[in-house]
């Protein structure tokens, strides 16, 4: 576990939840994904692929695009960091 996902574990515990394993709840909900459109290595041609072919294989996701972030843009502690996507992928978290 890096120090991000450490810090990401403590803000989750300052807001009043129980931090557990993240393989207990493995399979389980929406599968949620978070893309920054300013991501060079995932452009949105890819993002619609992937939405397309999760439809196809009847899997309930979420894509959440953010056209204005990059990669890495929820992680605080990298020049990508970007306050606004990042508040709003926490809060659909």
């Amino acid at each position: 576990m890096n120090n991000h996902i450490q810090d990401v574990c403590r803000r989750f515990a300052a807001q009043g939840y129980v931090v557990v394993s993240t393989d207990l709840y493995f399979r389980t909900g929406v599968w949620q994904i978070f893309f920054g459109g300013m991501d060079r290595g995932i452009p949105k041609e890819i993002v619609e692929k992937v939405d397309i072919a999760l439809e196809a294989a009847d899997v309930e996701h979420a894509i959440y695009y953010y056209p204005e972030a990059d990669h890495g843009f929820f992680c605080n502690e990298r020049k990508s960091y970007h306050p606004l996507a990042a508040q709003d992928a926490w809060h659909r978290t």
